[in-house]
């Protein structure tokens, strides 16, 4: 993590309101996999709560410091078997890179977390991996984050999460839209209006979004049969909405 660089009276200003949530996220996960945990306080098990307490408390002030004890904490869950811990450190990792402004490097970091989180079938957390990865890879490599976001739309199917693989969808379309794939958008953004109208699944302001979005993408290629009945369905969502 030495290559990190940035403003740290930036990163306070960007991050001050989500530190909390980002502490408490890793307490809570960081022996999410061990149910003896709460019975055993001592060895490998209280270094850790130890070192997260401390990088808490760094993360702010000193996110350097911060990051070196992640890269501790994420040792000593991978020496005793705690997967869905170690992919949560790393994605404090990938935030901290990105408070600072190593959007790159927060990207690399958040992928590796995705793909971890894959391997261990965590696919809520992998969905939530993958989704920063193409945000931090957008709009400089809009073929790596549309890659990305259907990575992140195929682990919320799996983790049964509508609502964030609509989303995703969304992103996926706009990334591919924007490298001229216009007929690949189109069949991405079908697929979220499909999940939207699972009997199943609760009308979300992305959905309404997503099919704005497809209802032009159709009216722009003349096709404006399709392009009303999207129509249609947008009025409807907005319906459901009210």
């Amino acid at each position: 993590m030495d290559e990190i660089v940035g403003d740290v009276q930036a990163m306070r200003e960007c991050v001050a309101n989500d530190v909390g949530a980002l502490r408490a996220l890793i307490r809570s996960l960081a022996l999410a996999d061990d149910p003896a945990s709460g019975e055993d306080e001592g060895g490998a098990r209280a270094e850790l709560r130890e070192v997260l307490a401390a990088a808490g408390a760094l993360v702010i002030s000193r996110p350097l410091d911060a990051a070196a004890l992640y890269q501790r904490a994420r040792a000593v869950c991978r020496n005793e078997g705690l997967a869905q811990a170690e992919v949560t450190v790393v994605m404090a990792l990938g935030w901290i890179c990105s408070a600072v402004g190593a959007r790159g490097q927060a990207a690399g970091v958040y992928e590796e977390a995705a793909v971890l989180a894959e391997r261990e079938c965590l696919w809520a957390l992998a969905t939530e991996a993958w989704t920063e990865t193409g945000e931090h890879l957008s709009p400089d490599d809009h073929a790596g984050a549309a890659v990305a976001f259907r990575s992140a739309a195929a682990a919320a199917k799996l983790a049964g999460l509508v609502v964030p693989r609509i989303e995703a969808l969304r992103l996926a379309g706009t990334a591919l839209l924007a490298l001229g794939r216009d007929q690949e958008a189109t069949l991405v953004w079908e697929e979220a209006v499909d999940v939207g109208f699972h009997p199943q699944a609760q009308p979300c302001d992305w959905l309404v979004l997503v099919a704005e979005e497809l209802a032009e993408l159709l009216e722009r290629h003349g096709l404006m049969r399709s392009a009303q009945s999207v129509e249609a369905t947008v009025a409807a969502l907005r319906d459901a909405r009210t």
